[in-house]
């Protein structure tokens, strides 16, 4: 990513996520929105422990369990060291509950980016991970309670599309697929890219659209 030019953007982002009150459902979809940018596009990794409680427990695929901060940071680290270059593009996240009770939000994503640096099966292969034209999905919902007078996720249910990013990060042949790929239009994706947090009608201000500038 080029940071630099993007650090307008940037600031917008860290503007909202760190005054946020967190009133109401849309302020914590709004906030989680942001701070996932912040987090896997702009690397900015050291705010995972902003919002994820130190003894945060995460459920993840195959029924395995991670617990506390560090292991979420560390798996955090090891995913960006392996693809530096992921983005998080948004589907779709929605949120409930109130400031007294709490609140739950669920998130879709896209991961966009390539196998570059080492991972836990060797180094980078330099395939995509919509590697066959298929998207990479990654989906979650969290737990957001109030711990000693901070807002911190306290439980995370996710999944995410890892026997494919472990394909892509093997050295073996490219996926083939027998049937029809079913690629996600674009118009089914309202959060693409880099994305002014400032709104017109209700609708996000794009800075610029990648798919056109690639």
């Amino acid at each position: 990513m080029d940071s630099v030019n993007h650090l307008p953007f940037r600031k917008k982002l860290e503007e909202y996520v760190d005054h946020c009150e967190l009133n109401t459902p849309e302020e914590v979809a709004r906030l989680f929105r942001e701070y996932t940018l912040l987090v896997w596009d702009f690397k900015l990794l050291g705010r995972i422990y902003d919002f994820y409680s130190d003894n945060a427990i995460m459920y993840v695929e195959n029924g395995k369990t991670v617990v506390g901060v560090e292991e979420v940071v560390a798996n955090t680290l090891a995913f960006t060291a392996a693809v530096p270059d992921n983005e998080s593009w948004f589907i779709d996240i929605f949120a409930e509950g109130n400031p007294e009770d709490g609140y739950y939000f669920i998130q879709s994503t896209r991961c966009v980016g390539t196998s570059l640096g080492y991972s836990s099966v060797g180094p980078g292969t330099n395939r995509s991970l919509s590697e066959g034209g298929r998207d990479c999905i990654g989906l979650c919902e969290c737990h957001v309670q109030q711990v000693n007078g901070e807002w911190k996720i306290t439980e995370e249910w996710m999944v995410r599309s890892n026997e494919a990013i472990d394909y892509v990060m093997r050295d073996t042949p490219p996926l083939e697929f027998d049937g029809p790929t079913h690629v996600m239009p674009p118009e089914t994706v309202p959060y693409r890219g880099w994305i002014d947090s400032s709104e017109e009608n209700g609708e996000p201000v794009h800075i610029e659209n990648k798919e056109e500038d690639a």
